[in-house]
């Protein structure tokens, strides 16, 4: 296997490989003027034999000085996918590594037209992690498995928003994707590619259940100024984390490394989350959140913030309504 197709091992389907699982890709797009984000989750669930294809959409525009966000879901009457190239078809909407196509006729959102990437930086993989989540991707029985497929590329095209036009040529782009059968009871998560300089900030922490107990699993993957930094449960550091409300501080160190990140939850609207399988929990994921890193490393210190971070806080779940 090349290191080009490793990189990329995260993102075709891996299959109903067993009752009650769930697979879902989240890409995320915003224009170059940072008015618009707007993020697409296809995915399917299956359970007692059923097998349910959708699209979740997540819209945060800006108006003025505020954010409005509107999500929605699509039941799509059928998913085809396909490994090699990936590829995913969802009705009329289609999905892969260098862009999507997207026809999209939601109750709240109705979005059409397609957009290209380009420039695509992955983070680097190994035998020893072949996703983000390092060795954990081999440990059988996983709750959920997570991949990041791309920290950050560049977009061209325009998507026609609820009868508006709106060029996202220039902007950014962002890819992960979950599989497995549930998200954690308590997670938090925070992403952004937004920073003064070409750079992306991924960050999860969770409860994992595995082999009949319970551990904190941590994951930080900072690319900036060129260079990969990596803190992670498997790399042998710590993890502090403190959260009050919507705010969220954590140190992370790892050998003479020094990672700082705070974070604030700003606005949210509810996303629908796997349990057993089933798309029955309900979430709160910000799109517009503030963000700050330092970083210290015995080559020198790095700071940088963002005002456009995608951020999840889940402590509880909450059964979805209607």
């Amino acid at each position: 296997m090349s290191r080009n197709s490793r990189q990329y091992r995260s993102m075709p389907f891996h299959g109903l490989k067993r009752n009650g699982y769930f697979e879902g890709w989240y890409y995320k797009q915003v224009s170059s003027d940072e008015n618009t984000i707007i993020c697409f989750i296809p995915g399917v669930s299956a359970r007692d034999g059923t097998v349910s294809p959708f699209i979740q959409a997540i819209l945060a525009r800006r108006i003025g000085d505020a954010w409005e966000q509107t999500t929605d879901w699509l039941d799509v009457p059928a998913f085809q996918p396909r490994e090699e190239p990936f590829s995913l078809h969802l009705g009329e909407a289609g999905f892969s590594r260098d862009g999507l196509s997207i026809v999209y006729p939601g109750e709240r959102l109705r979005v059409e037209g397609e957009l290209r990437f380009a420039d695509m930086t992955a983070p680097p993989v190994s035998r020893w992690a072949p996703t983000i989540m390092g060795p954990f991707s081999y440990l059988p029985g996983m709750e959920c498995i997570h991949g990041v497929i791309s920290l950050t590329h560049t977009l061209s095209g325009s998507l026609r928003i609820n009868g508006e036009a709106v060029d996202f040529t220039g902007g950014k782009g962002y890819i992960e994707k979950d599989w497995g059968s549930s998200f954690p009871k308590r997670y938090v998560w925070l992403q952004s590619n937004h920073f003064s300089r070409e750079g992306s900030l991924f960050f999860s922490w969770a409860d994992i259940p595995a082999l009949g107990t319970t551990f904190q699993g941590y994951i930080a993957h900072l690319y900036y100024a060129g260079e990969h930094h990596r803190f992670a449960t498997y790399t042998r550091g710590t993890c502090a984390l403190e959260s009050t409300g919507r705010e969220v501080s954590i140190l992370l160190t790892r050998g003479d490394n020094r990672l700082r990140i705070t974070a604030t939850q700003t606005g949210g609207a509810e996303l629908v989350a796997p349990h057993r399988g089933q798309m029955i929990h309900t979430i709160k994921e910000g799109l517009f959140g503030r963000l700050s890193f330092h970083l210290e490393t015995p080559g020198g210190t790095l700071s940088d913030q963002s005002s456009l971070a995608g951020i999840e806080l889940v402590w509880e779940k909450g059964e979805r309504q209607g």
